[in-house]
């Protein structure tokens, strides 16, 4: 596995828990 692609994921799953804290949470 790149480390690129793997930094690439984390960043996404990273900004979507974000997104969905920002939507579920106050």
């Amino acid at each position: 596995m790149i480390v690129e692609e793997f930094i690439e994921k984390n960043i996404l799953n990273f900004f979507t828990i974000l997104l969905s804290r920002k939507h579920l949470g106050p």
